[in-house]
């Protein structure tokens, strides 16, 4: 600061800026590490399963260890112990469909499951928009216009028939700051199915199917399971 203090101006945009950047550097000196611990025990049941159990609670008490020796010390006990079903807690629960993709999960998503690079996510976004087959890939909103509700809930109801279509469309709540210019990245005609792109490189079309996935599922009802909680001491 000593070294460029005569240098700056002091405008509306930069003091803002220079706020945030203050504000941030305080939180992060006044920021205390504390050292924590979790404790997991892999286990099979008398079919051969494998459970997974979170320790909890250790002799009695609330498991919050601090340091090795702790979580050490429960370790050694549950290694030798033997487990007992105490309780058993089944019940229903949904799971409702993620959002349509906008730019941020479309390339965390190419990224996990077809192994893309941000850079390459985008430029095939891009051939594919500029082919006429997706909406404008630089978006960080959610909706969808109401040509595309209907004509996404119309593909479903035909092809997967009405028990997977919701009485009423699924919206998704976008960022505070969401520009809103452009609806969420979404295939521009869902019945364009991926082995029907016409010039489209392979990974072009791996990722136009991605898009295509994610647009339908959002329409489609929660998932609905069982949900089965294990008490184990």
């Amino acid at each position: 600061w000593k070294k460029v203090a005569r240098g700056l101006s002091a405008g509306r945009v930069q003091s803002v800026a220079v706020k945030l950047v203050v504000e941030r550097e305080r939180e992060i000196k006044a920021f205390k590490p504390q050292e924590y611990w979790e404790v997991s025990v892999d286990t099979l049941t008398q079919a051969k399963e494998k459970i997974r159990l979170e320790v909890s609670a250790f002799q009695g008490k609330k498991f919050e260890p601090t340091n090795q020796q702790q979580a050490q010390s429960a370790v050694d006990f549950l290694t030798v112990s033997d487990y007992v079903v105490s309780e058993l807690e089944t019940k229903p629960t949904g799971s409702k469909p993620r959002a349509p993709f906008i730019t941020s999960t479309l390339q965390q998503t190419a990224s996990t499951r077809l192994n893309f690079s941000v850079k390459k996510t985008m430029m095939l976004a891009q051939r594919l928009y500029e082919a006429g087959y997706i909406t404008y890939m630089r978006t960080d909103s959610t909706n969808l216009s109401q040509d595309a509700l209907q004509m996404v809930r119309g593909y479903i109801e035909k092809n997967y028939g009405g028990q997977y279509l919701p009485a009423k469309p699924n919206f998704y709540s976008s960022k505070d700051n969401a520009q809103e210019a452009h609806e969420a990245i979404r295939p521009s005609d869902v019945k364009t199915l991926a082995n029907e792109l016409d010039g489209m490189e392979k990974d072009a079309v791996r990722l136009y199917d991605l898009i295509w996935r994610q647009f339908v599922a959002c329409q489609m009802p929660a998932a609905q399971y069982d949900s089965t909680t294990l008490t184990v001491q």
